[in-house]
């Protein structure tokens, strides 16, 4: 269980790394991006302008000399952007029911839950209700 929490941890750290690759460089479809990259890109460079803007008002003359593109600081406003990205399906950020040993807690409170529903549905005599 700890593997397979590990396998899937390194998945979502290539996705990410493949969203953050493309998002900083904005590439396009031809080049291996998608749409989704050039808004997170879009995003990311609104968040920066704001911030260019912030920093001239509060008189520093540096902000802004450097290509957006080679500047630390709007590498770090895309990752936090790209790290927002909620994925899903089998790429996602593992969580800690995911674990073997976890799920065997939780054991016990399914089983008696679909006993319950198992029950109520074959061998109840009362009719259900709508919802069931």
């Amino acid at each position: 269980s700890w593997l397979m929490y590990t396998i899937q941890m390194q998945r979502y750290e290539k996705v990410i790394k493949l969203l953050y690759h493309c998002t900083l460089n904005n590439l396009g479809a031809k080049n291996g991006g998608t749409k989704q990259t050039m808004d997170l890109h879009k995003r990311a460079s609104d968040i920066y302008d704001e911030y260019i803007k912030e920093c001239k008002l509060k008189g520093d003359k540096s902000a802004g000399k450097v290509k957006m593109a080679k500047d630390p600081e709007f590498a770090k406003i895309v990752d936090r952007v790209v790290r927002e990205v909620q994925i899903e399906g089998g790429c996602r950020k593992p969580t800690t029911k995911d674990l073997f040993a976890v799920q065997l807690l939780y054991l016990p409170y399914n089983l008696y839950l679909w006993a319950i529903k198992y029950h109520r549905r074959y061998i109840s005599t009362q009719p259900l209700p709508r919802a069931d």
